[in-house]
């Protein structure tokens, strides 16, 4: 799995530097910007380029992918993670993206908006926030997200790997080879044909149809397999797990899923790594959902001027 991020990652950075033409997009009225949504600068764009979605407090329009790109916006949690992003940025929050035929290899990072994809290859999402549902995709990488839903339907090799899911997982009967690891689910689980290992899975309990089932923490006291409740198994899975000890849950954010220093999913994966979204090789990262784009994270301005002259500093960071 860590290579298979390492390999995604590694597609990113050779479709930014092949094809170097970036589309701002920018909906403010009082900022000059050749796009005020996305529909427009992705048909201005040629397959491989990267629309940059800046930031805005209006919601930008819904629109539709059908060619190969880039998608970025600034991350989500912005107001919560000091030090990341300038003050008072809201980031970038699209209606909904459609990415359809013809998009294959197309990333999104650092989106806030509802994804729905048909019929697209070779995906990768990772660090945006919002529902995701994918029908008749293959080859899908889906990491590091802060998913409100999920669902699943007629694909094959998919990865859902460490994420926080703040909803249900509904995937349908038409799936075939999907795995979904290192993940902190808060919601109910329905699968078909997919292998299930390493989650915390709280508020909520799995409903699983010919699937594997091993290492996972459950608060709940049972799970069913082809429709048989299971309250005892031999796959290491741990149930009634209480809820109190699981998680810091000491902030608002994504950060509440953080594990306590004595929560039990602590040591109860594959291998006697952690299960959940902070588990194993690849962790998810605590940090504004931000794409691995540089921020300025500080602007200093002087109050006074004197001369021709203005001296400005501006702080930048890189995110991994």
């Amino acid at each position: 799995m860590k290579r298979l991020l390492l390999v995604a990652m590694c597609c990113l950075l050779g479709i930014t530097q092949l094809y170097a033409k970036i589309f701002r997009v920018n909906n403010n009225y009082m900022v000059s910007s050749a796009y005020i949504n996305g529909q427009q600068a992705h048909d201005d764009a040629q397959p491989g380029d990267t629309l940059y979605f800046e930031s805005s407090s209006i919601t930008y329009t819904a629109f539709n992918i059908s060619k190969r790109l880039v998608v970025m916006g600034l991350g989500s949690f912005l107001d919560s993670y000091e030090g990341h992003q300038l003050p008072g940025l809201p980031g970038a929050t699209i209606a909904l993206i459609n990415i359809r035929n013809g998009a294959n290899n197309t990333v999104i990072a650092g989106i806030k908006a509802d994804i729905v994809v048909d019929g697209v290859a070779q995906l990768h999402l990772f660090r945006n926030y919002g529902r995701i549902d994918m029908t008749g995709c293959a080859n899908a990488l889906i990491y590091h997200n802060y998913i409100t839903r999920l669902r699943i339907d007629q694909s094959n090799f998919i990865a859902v790997t460490n994420n926080i899911i703040a909803g249900n997982i509904e995937n349908g009967s038409g799936i075939q080879d999907v795995t979904i690891h290192h993940n902190t689910i808060n919601g109910n689980v329905f699968t078909w044909n997919s292998n299930m290992s390493n989650n915390i899975i709280v508020q909520g309990t799995a409903n699983l149809r010919s699937s594997n089932f091993n290492n996972n923490v459950l608060t709940a006291n049972s799970y069913f397999k082809a429709g048989v409740e299971v309250t005892a198994d031999n796959d290491n899975n741990v149930f009634n797990a209480p809820m109190a000890n699981i998680f810091m849950a000491t902030s608002i954010d994504d950060r509440y899923f953080q594990l306590s220093a004595i929560s039990p999913a602590r040591g109860a994966g594959l291998g006697g790594s952690d299960c959940g979204a902070t588990g194993g090789a690849d962790p998810y990262v605590f940090g504004a959902l931000q794409p691995p784009i540089p921020s300025i994270y500080r602007l200093d301005v002087p109050g006074i001027v004197s001369g021709n002259s203005m001296q400005v500093i501006i702080s930048t960071k890189t995110n991994r």
